[in-house]
């Protein structure tokens, strides 16, 4: 949907990770089926509403190989008043059905597969990008899961951004449409704290980058998740206003929520394990502060948390955001304020997403509502936080 508000204009919409599947017709399923029942909650029949896609590897080749499904999909937006601004390419096949782990960041951006998915997602985005849209925008893994990649891998990744941002270039100069990519940094991955993105942008991207900074700044940046930060214990807030000042763009941002629990009250979280999601955690002991215990999944976090009862333990699992706070769960969305909302003007954020896909494998308590109906709570939410501006 767009947001018209005096201070803060931009789209905010929902991350269709949250619906399983790998193929287009799968995707476009998704799409007819729920998107409509969201909308309908949210705003009136005549609003135009923001779509935030998600378009497999396999679901992109087929598009470009069938151009009469992208006119298929862009004679469904006409006739429900849909419009797509942003596509997430970070999930390069299966992201729901069979465990994901690790397996999601590959492959990563020191492959040509990585770079062709992205142009290739590029390409359509610019087809079917409303007109009056400055920019559109691709969220993609932050380089790729620290513990898989080696430093000789490195100088192929700069290889590749530097062929993305020529070609994003070039897609502009013959569509004239402007695609934005924006690296999603999340716990483990090569980008992950606010300090990491900063040295990699200014301090390595710079450096080796063949291009002029401002054509840097024009094409790729940062897609910022708040749930990942708080993950890290960093607040989005100031992890805005640090990327700002130091001139990296922040293409997209993630509003999301990650589960907060007392080391005195940790047997509900042991229902936040799963097979299918890596759940990166942390741990904040505050006789420690502020050293913070890191885990690559939650259930090494856990059996370190029962020893440490003083505690407090953070995991990687997107909650719904009107998910409400107790004694034995509390969440990162108390986060999120008015002066978020404001460095989010500040920072020129004009493509907002919220993003739930573990609804699936939530713990039955918390998804008791349809998924349209927590959907359209989370939509609702982000729109009210808006508003304190």
């Amino acid at each position: 949907m767009k947001i018209p508000l005096k201070e803060y204009s931009g789209h905010l919409s929902y991350c269709m990770n949250v619906h399983p599947g790998n193929h287009w017709q799968d995707h476009f399923a998704a799409l007819k089926n729920f998107v409509p029942k969201v909308k309908a909650q949210v705003l009136s029949s005549k609003a135009p509403f923001g779509l935030g896609l998600r378009l497999s590897a396999e679901a992109v080749a087929t598009l470009l190989k069938a151009p009469e499904e992208i006119q298929a999909l862009q004679a469904f937006c006409q006739q429900e008043n849909l419009y797509p601004y942003t596509i997430n390419v970070f999930p390069y096949g299966e992201f729901h059905h069979g465990a994901v782990k690790e397996s999601v960041y590959q492959p990563g951006w020191e492959t040509p597969e990585r770079l062709q998915y992205t142009l290739q997602a590029a390409q359509i985005l610019a087809g079917i990008l409303p007109a009056d849209l400055e920019y559109g925008s691709l969220s993609t893994v932050a380089l790729g899961y620290r513990a898989l990649l080696k430093p000789e891998n490195m100088p192929a990744i700069f290889s590749n951004l530097n062929s993305l941002i020529i070609q994003l270039e070039q897609l502009e100069r013959t569509t004239g449409r402007l695609v934005r990519v924006g690296l999603e940094p999340e716990p483990d991955c090569l980008l992950d704290s606010c300090d990491s993105i900063c040295e990699f942008f200014t301090e390595q991207l710079r450096k080796d980058c063949l291009l002029p900074l401002n054509v840097q700044n024009r094409y790729l940046g940062v897609c910022l998740d708040t749930c990942h930060q708080a993950v890290l214990y960093e607040s989005s807030t100031e992890c805005l206003k640090t990327l700002r000042q130091a001139d990296i763009p922040i293409v997209k941002v993630h509003i999301s929520a990650a589960p907060i629990f007392s080391g005195q009250h940790l047997k509900p979280a042991e229902a936040f394990i799963d097979p299918v999601y890596l759940h990166q955690s942390s741990v904040r002991i505050p006789s420690e502060a502020p050293v913070i215990h890191r885990f690559s999944d939650l259930p090494q976090a856990l059996d370190f948390a029962k020893d440490h009862p003083e505690g407090e333990l953070r995991t990687h699992f997107h909650i719904p955001l009107a998910c409400p706070d107790s004694a034995e769960l509390r969440s990162s969305r108390n986060e999120l304020d008015p002066e978020f909302v404001r460095e989010l003007q500040l920072s020129g954020v004009r493509h907002l997403e919220v993003e739930t896909y573990t609804f699936a494998v939530l713990p039955a308590h918390l998804r008791q509502s349809p998924l349209e109906i927590s959907i359209a709570e989370d939509l609702l939410f982000c729109r009210n936080l808006l508003k304190q501006m």
